[in-house]
């Protein structure tokens, strides 16, 4: 199971919280990161800074 670091989490909580976002849009987002472990990886890094 992919792991969201605790900063990117908020970060896609966020993004997921625009006007105009759909769940099924956050839902997809985080499906797209979590099946490519390189993208997660620096998704995790990145959202860390």
């Amino acid at each position: 199971m992919p792991i969201f670091n605790p900063q990117l989490d908020i970060a896609l909580s966020q993004f997921a919280a625009q006007p105009g976002v759909t769940p099924a849009q956050e839902s997809q987002l985080r499906a797209a990161v979590a099946s490519d472990a390189r993208l997660l990886e620096q998704w995790n890094q990145d959202a860390s800074r």
